[in-house]
């Protein structure tokens, strides 16, 4: 029997993933704050907004020391960031344990 992680005061997932959220996640709060991926590129030391648009596209995750600017960048408690992050990360770990015990990925 295989059961999800939750935690308490999390909405259950609708059709995207988890760690689809995330990213969907980090470019809401982005827009809330009234910032663009350059600026916020800028303001984190980064050379390019292309490391911006890669964590909100899902297509990489953003370091700790990151995430933690990104808490105060857009005015967050950094436990809200922090809980996003593990929602997904648990998300994606129980997705891979279940296709390497059953042989396939499990269906959402």
């Amino acid at each position: 029997m295989s059961r999800s992680i939750r935690r308490p005061g999390s909405r259950k997932a609708s059709s995207k993933t988890t760690s689809e959220h995330f990213g969907a996640y980090l470019k809401e709060r982005r827009e809330i704050a009234g910032l663009s991926q350059a600026q916020v590129a800028e303001s984190l030391g980064y050379s390019s907004p292309q490391f911006i648009s890669n964590w909100e596209r899902n297509l990489a995750r953003p370091p700790m020391k990151a995430l933690q600017s990104l808490a105060k960048l857009y005015t967050v408690p950094r436990d809200d960031i922090f809980s996003a992050l593990l929602t997904a990360v648990l998300t994606e770990t129980e997705a891979e344990l279940h296709e390497k015990f059953y042989g396939s990925r499990k269906s959402r």
